[in-house]
């Protein structure tokens, strides 16, 4: 079993079923892999396909539990526009359910987060790849920016080394294309995708957070795929409206809610 560290959200792994160990009249058969090849090859194909995209615009839907202090879990949501213009050029513009809009530009230089809500924006210098930006954000800037890493040109070798067991569930009829319901698991998370095979596109996904308290889900559906998108230049260079304030980076003030409620999304 194949055993990585886990460092990104969110983006994606399930859980799967262990195969038992049958026993022969003369002595037990040797485990089999958790990683079934068909379930891997389907991922490692959708993985290839996301990262070797030179342009694309997807609208995702999302939601994700904020477990209280109660215990109680209470759904929040969004529904987010990603943009990309290989190697480096990115945006997520995000408008949360009560209409709140924010959301993370990168312009080959500079890294900017803004909340139109409180009017403010924060910036940060780090010229490069949009893969090197969102891990910076991530990591050393500790902000989230959930399903970021499903975009990054890695994709197939993460996944290959967070992967610790891997099997098709089952191939639902799910519109005209055929799809496959393939789930996973790795060391932090349990992740079911809904992969359509023709395409090589995930088109929902459900993250669980099984090291969490109370084990909250983050769900997400993909739709209007664009693969040839108009993208001028000018939609990555953030120009702040008049009368935003720029301020320093806070996680609470430009991305997400407040953290004892948002928590899950990191």
């Amino acid at each position: 079993m194949k055993k990585g560290i886990i460092r990104f959200i969110i983006f994606l792994m399930f859980f799967s079923v262990l195969r038992g160990v049958g026993l022969s009249e003369d002595a037990a058969e040797p485990k089999t892999s958790p990683i079934e090849p068909e379930a891997m090859s389907i991922l490692m194909n959708m993985a290839q396909n996301l990262s070797t995209l030179k342009k694309v615009k997807v609208k995702i839907i999302n939601g994700y539990d904020a477990v209280q202090e109660s215990g109680q879990k209470i759904e929040f949501g969004s529904m987010r526009v990603v943009k990309y213009k290989r190697p480096n050029m990115c945006r997520f513009d995000v408008t949360e359910r009560n209409g709140d809009k924010k959301g993370f530009v990168f312009d080959g230089s500079n890294i900017t987060v803004f909340n139109d809500e409180e009017k403010v924006y924060a910036t940060a210098p780090k010229p490069g790849t949009c893969d090197g930006a969102i891990d910076y954000f991530k990591k050393e800037l500790q902000m989230p920016l959930p399903l970021s890493q499903l975009f990054n040109s890695k994709l197939p070798e993460m996944l290959e080394e967070l992967i610790t067991e891997a099997t098709v569930v089952e191939e639902p009829i799910w519109g005209k294309d055929p799809i496959s319901h393939i789930a996973f698991r790795t060391e932090e998370v349990d992740v079911q995708v809904w992969v359509n095979t023709k395409k090589n596109l995930p088109k929902r996904v459900v993250i669980s957070y099984k090291n969490a308290p109370e084990h909250p889900q983050y769900w997400a559906y993909f739709k209007e795929w664009d693969f040839s998108p108009r993208l001028k230049d000018s939609e990555f260079n953030y120009e702040p409206p008049k009368g935003y304030e720029k301020i320093v980076f806070s996680p609470v003030k430009i991305m997400e809610m407040k953290e004892e409620k948002k928590n899950v999304e990191k």
